[in-house]
């Protein structure tokens, strides 16, 4: 009997790990809610689910604000420049739609689908490489590009992933939202734990600890 109830059971730490992910969804949501803040908080997220991901949880509201606070620059000028370019990038999309039954907007087309997958990769490890890595903001975004490129085949993977988990959230149960952002990160910090460690990125054991790029 005190095994099914114990705090080491692995269903009441699932049960846990669920609670987990549908707070930090919330408190994920509201301290975005000033779009420029949204890659501090994705990146404060990513630290947290990290920590879960190899059983290292500590207090995730301490580890998410912490993150927050200490990142807040660095990703705030990170996520500034990807949606600027984001934007830029959907715009031409737009532009070359409206004249696709031109030759030259065929080409462009192509070249921007190109840069397209490039940003995906990129914007797929930014906020993980952030939360995991002190790193100068030039190299973690070639440590983004670099590592989507080299392990395109898990990226591909953690892309298809937050498609699908969104896509139900979306067109089967709307309350699932409450939990997508969440489960989203933490099953992608599974995968990016696995990464990690082929790169020696190790997770330190206590909270003092950097995340120092090893090469």
């Amino acid at each position: 009997m005190n095994s099914i109830f114990g705090i080491d059971n692995p269903v009441w730490n699932f049960i846990g790990k669920l609670a987990d992910m549908m707070l930090l969804t919330i408190v994920w949501a509201v301290c975005s809610l000033p779009i420029v803040t949204i890659g501090a908080s994705t990146t404060a997220l990513y630290y947290v689910m990290l920590k879960l991901a190899e059983d290292k949880e500590g207090s995730i509201f301490q580890s998410f604000f912490r993150a927050f606070r200490e990142n807040f620059k660095q990703a705030t000028v990170c996520w500034l420049i990807m949606l600027v370019f984001g934007g830029v990038l959907a715009g031409d999309f737009v532009i070359c739609w409206m004249l696709r039954e031109v030759s030259a907007a065929k080409i462009l087309m192509v070249v921007f689908v190109v840069l397209a997958v490039v940003y995906a990769l990129i914007l797929n490890g930014l906020f993980p490489i952030l939360a995991r890595c002190e790193a100068s903001t030039q190299k973690v975004f070639y440590l983004s590009f670099m590592m989507g490129v080299k392990q395109f085949g898990w990226t591909i993977l953690m892309l298809v992933i937050a498609g699908t988990i969104f896509a139900i959230g979306i067109f089967v149960q709307w309350l699932f939202l409450f939990l997508s952002v969440g489960l989203t990160a933490y099953l992608q910090s599974l995968i990016w734990k696995h990464i990690f460690a082929l790169y020696h990125l190790e997770l330190p054991d206590t909270e003092d600890g950097d995340y120092v790029i090893p090469y």
